[in-house]
Parts: structure tokens; sequence; C-alpha cells
């Protein structure tokens, strides 16, 4: 739900917005939730808005506290972001200023290719498939 989201608030004109990522309410210090957080780290590496949730019962609270794999996930992952974000912030000024969006489906850009091999999939701008 979260880049399905993602992608109709750029529809309706609202490019920047973004969610709430390892919010798990009482989680627990179990390999499951630790993957699943070092995943939410790798999409919310690309979406304007992304912010860590954590109750006073979180054991995850940090990137620091995940296991060594998803923790190293993670650090990839906003590496990549912080290589993209001249990218990203340059499309969300643009989009802003002159109307648009910058998170698109695939099929807004190629109307050939077949929508169910990209439903996973959208480019940030007009330049990076993700």
């Amino acid at each position: 739900m979260y880049i399905n989201s993602l992608l109709n608030f750029n529809m309706f004109g609202i490019p920047f917005s973004g969610g709430s990522i390892c919010g798990m309410h009482n989680s627990n210090e179990t390999d499951d939730v630790a993957g699943i957080c070092g995943r939410w780290f790798e999409v919310a590496s690309w979406v304007p808005f992304a912010y860590q949730n954590i109750d006073e019962l979180s054991v995850l609270s940090d990137i620091t506290s995940l296991p060594e794999g998803p923790k190293a996930d993670a650090i990839s992952s906003l590496k990549e972001r912080f290589k993209n974000l001249r990218h990203i912030y340059t499309c969300l000024f643009m989009s802003s200023k002159n109307g648009g969006s910058c998170y698109d489906p695939v099929y807004f850009h190629f109307p050939e290719l077949e929508i169910s091999e990209y439903n996973t999939t959208f480019i940030v701008g007009d330049a990076i498939l993700v």
C-alpha cells in the first residue's frame, strides 16, 4: 500500500508524501520483524518523506539495533538515497513549481508495455526506474 499511496498522491498533485517505516507496535527482536524493517528502509530511500515511528515498547528503535543483514541493507539503501537526492529534490522542486508528478507508474512513460509485468516498479522523475 505504501507505493500505491505514493503514486496516487503524485497523480493528485501532491508530490511531497511518505509514511512511517518500522513502526511496529510492541515489536520484538525477531528476524522476521528485523527483515521487514530492512526492506522498509529500501523502499523508503526513494520517497520524499520517510520517518521511523517508534513507541516506548519497540525494541528496534533505529538502524543500529537491527541484526547485521538488515542493517547492511538499510545502510546501503540510505547511501543510495544520498546519491540520488539531487535528482529527487530537483524533481520535487519542478513539480511544486510547474505542476506534474515526480513518481509515476511505469505505464505513464511506456504505455506499450504489459502493465502486469511492472506493477511493483515506478519511475522517479523521468530517469530512474525503481
